[in-house]
C-alpha cells in the first residue's frame, strides 16, 4: 500500500503555504523532502500525520482516506517524530518509550521489555531511563522520541504496511547520533517500512534516500532517484533555484557530495 498525499493545498492566516502539493511513500523506501525555510515541508508532514487538515486534497494509505482509518489502527501502521514535541507532564524516559506500546493495548511482556531495553541501549539512554523527560536536553529528548517511534513500529504485524514520518529528526542530534539514526532508518526500510523525512542536510539525504523530493515554492517536484551519482549534475540547477544559492558537486570514488559554493567569481 502506498502512503499518498494528492493535490494538497493549505493556507494559514491568509497566506498560501501549499498549492496542490503531492507526495508518495512506498513501503521499504526512504523519501526525503528538501527545500528552503518556509516552503511548506513541515506543513505537509503535519497533514500526512493528521495533525492538521488540508484545505483541499486528500491523504490515503492504499485506497482508504486516512481520516477514515480508526486512530488505534492508524497508530499500528504509522509512527511520527515531530520537529517539536509539546509535553506538559513529567513522564520518565522509560514511560515515554513505553508509549510506543499503547496502540496495541498490551501489558509490558518479557519480550517487549527486551525491546525497550534494546532501544534504551541503542540510543544511549539507559542512564536517563528514570529521569524526567522535561529535564533532558533537546538532543536527549529527540533520542527518546526516536526510540519510542521504533518501539511502536516494531510491535506492528510484520505483514502489515508500516510507515515512519520524521520532521527534521537530526536537528538536535550530534554527529554520533545522526549516524546511528541513518543506520536505523536503513534497517527499518529493509524491514519494508516506508519512511518520509524532512531534512536540511543535502548530503545525508543523498546517502540514505531512495528518492529526494524538492520543495521549490509551495509544490513538490521530484528531484532525484538513484543512482544519484549519474543524475545529480542534471538536477543541480533545480537545487540552486530552490535555495537561491550556488552549489558544487564533489566526487569521491563512487559517491557524490554537494556543497554550497563560496566563490565570489573574482580571480
Amino acid at each position: 500500500m502506498t502512503y499518498k498525499a494528492t493535490n494538497i493545498s493549505f493556507s494559514y492566516a491568509g497566506k498560501k503555504i501549499l498549492d496542490k502539493a503531492s507526495l508518495q511513500i512506498q513501503p521499504g523506501e526512504i523519501v526525503t523532502i528538501l527545500g528552503p525555510n518556509g516552503c511548506g515541508k513541515t506543513t505537509l508532514i503535519k497533514i500526512l500525520s493528521t495533525e492538521i487538515k488540508p484545505d483541499l486534497g486528500d491523504v490515503r494509505i492504499g485506497d482508504k482516506k486516512i481520516n477514515k482509518i480508526k486512530s488505534t489502527k492508524l497508530a499500528k501502521m504509522r509512527s511520527v517524530v515531530s520537529q517539536k514535541t509539546n509535553m506538559s507532564f513529567g513522564f520518565s524516559v522509560s514511560e515515554i518509550i513505553e508509549m510506543g506500546m499503547n496502540p496495541y493495548g498490551q501489558k509490558i511482556t518479557k519480550e517487549s521489555s527486551g525491546e525497550i531495553s534494546r532501544v534504551l541501549k541503542d540510543y544511549e539512554l539507559e542512564k536517563f531511563k528514570n529521569k524526567n523527560y522535561l529535564k533532558l536536553s533537546a538532543g536527549e529528548q529527540q533520542r527518546v522520541n526516536i526510540a519510542r517511534s521504533i518501539v511502536q513500529l516494531n510491535q506492528a504485524d510484520t505483514n502489515q504496511a508500516k510507515y515512519l514520518l520524521m520532521d527534521e529528526p537530526t536537528s538536535s542530534l550530534d554527529v554520533h547520533f545522526q549516524v546511528k539514526l541513518a543506520k536505523n532508518l536503513k534497517q527499518l526500510s529493509n524491514k519494508n517500512v516506508g519512511i518520509g523525512l524532512v531534512l536540511h542536510d543535502i548530503n545525508m539525504a543523498l546517502s540514505i534516500s531512495d528518492r529526494i523530493v524538492l520543495f521549490s515554492s509551495k509544490k513538490t517536484v521530484e528531484f532525484l532517484e538513484k543512482p544519484f551519482e549519474e543524475k545529480l549534475p542534471v538536477s543541480l540547477s533545480m537545487l540552486e533555484q530552490a535555495f537561491k544559492s550556488k552549489f558544487e558537486v564533489i566526487r569521491n570514488q563512487e559517491k557524490v557530495f554537494v556543497t554550497p559554493s563560496f566563490k565570489d567569481g573574482r580571480s
